[in-house]
């Protein structure tokens, strides 16, 4: 440890991500002065907003097309300019092959680059991108990774000498707090089956959806609530339809990160059926377990680090219906099980994923290596 900490901290990110928000007022409460540059500015209590806004560079995201990304390179010198002025103790780039490459195109030190899902195990798929992966971790001098699994798909590109550290996105258990505990219902009243993932393939809603329909059609007393927005909404309304199942569903907009507590807490069971090794920790699968609310995902990417099998929910194979459909039965005609099972959730979270303790290693590592 040295005799000195840091003081001032850029983090180079996507500032409409509820993630990022999150780390930098997080960080701000560590006394760290806090400047966050973004091409999606949003107002961050505590935090010193920077926005990039040149050329079509200020629409670009993590998740932009290829060809858009490249835009970021066009505000580089714009960026170090900021940086120069600034001189941080620290730069903190979240994304590896977005924000990450920039931060390692100012050639400054120390920085550090936090890998957090498909910039890993989608993006270096690409001969280009993997060889900008390479690059940028070469430059880092601690890599953080959200989960195990993550951390495990992230080495082949590591030069090394590089260190890398496992820091989830925990919750804060103030947050995610169950308003009452539990409790056992009537059998008259409708067990609510619910989502919270977007509308897109890899989420796997639409094996959920068939699920469900031979649960209703087992006269279970079921509900499905889809909470979110995506490309695949309609097509999901469809098939709803055309299996005469649309007074037993009901679609509901994304909301913003604060209002999820609510929701979950509104669910009986929460499912998490993803098909795509994209997921890489589970965060939704972990908030929902805070709010004790058993838990039934897929056996995929991390999912399976934050779901104890039979403790806390259930683990099931990726696209397979029968999976889905037994584990979700036991849970539909059992309520004293559900009860248990999410407890045993809300028992995992807090042991394992306290926020304060995922940012003060966050904080112990910046200081370790300032």
């Amino acid at each position: 440890m040295n005799d000195r900490e840091p003081r001032r901290l850029v983090v180079l990110a996507d500032g409409e991500s509820a993630h990022t928000q999150r780390w930098c007022l997080s960080l701000a409460e560590k006394n760290l002065e806090v400047i966050l540059v973004t091409f999606r500015p949003t107002p961050i209590i505590g935090v010193t907003v920077i926005p990039i806004n040149e050329f079509s560079a200020k629409y670009i995201s993590p998740t932009s097309s290829m060809l858009h990304r490249f835009h970021y390179i066009f505000s580089l010198n714009r960026i170090k300019k900021i940086i120069h002025k600034l001189k941080p103790d620290i730069i903190h780039s979240f994304y590896a092959t977005s924000y990450g490459l920039l931060g390692a195109l100012t050639f400054r030190s120390p920085f550090f680059v936090s890998v957090w899902g498909m910039d890993i195990t989608d993006s270096p798929n690409q001969p280009i991108i993997r060889s900008l992966v390479k690059f940028v971790l070469a430059r880092t001098r601690v890599i953080f990774s959200t989960s195990n699994f993550l951390a495990g798909a992230t080495q082949p590109f590591m030069s090394r000498d590089a260190r890398l550290s496992v820091v989830p996105f925990g919750i804060d258990p103030d947050v995610f707090n169950p308003s009452e505990p539990k409790r056992v219902q009537s059998s008259r009243d409708p067990v609510i089956i619910g989502s919270t993932k977007s509308f897109e393939e890899k989420y796997g809603l639409s094996v959920l959806i068939d699920a469900f329909s031979i649960l209703a059609n087992r006269s279970y007393s079921i509900k499905l609530v889809l909470v979110g927005s995506g490309s695949l909404k309609s097509a999901l309304e469809q098939k709803i339809k055309a299996m005469g199942l649309s007074d037993k569903v009901e679609f509901r907009p994304a909301v913003s990160h604060d209002k999820i507590p609510s929701v979950l807490e509104s669910f009986d069971i929460y499912v998490m059926p993803s098909i795509s090794e994209s997921e890489t920790f589970g965060v939704a699968a972990l908030e929902a377990s805070a709010m004790a609310v058993p838990v039934v995902g897929s056996r995929i990417g991390g999912i399976p680090e934050v779901i104890d099998d039979g403790l806390s929910g259930y683990l099931v194979e990726p696209d397979n219906v029968d999976d889905l459909t037994h584990a979700l039965e036991k849970l539909v005609k059992n309520p004293e099980l559900r009860q248990r099972l999410g407890s045993g959730g809300r028992k995992l979270a807090l042991q394992r994923y306290a926020w304060s303790e995922n940012i003060q290693s966050v904080y112990d590592t910046y200081s370790e290596h300032y």
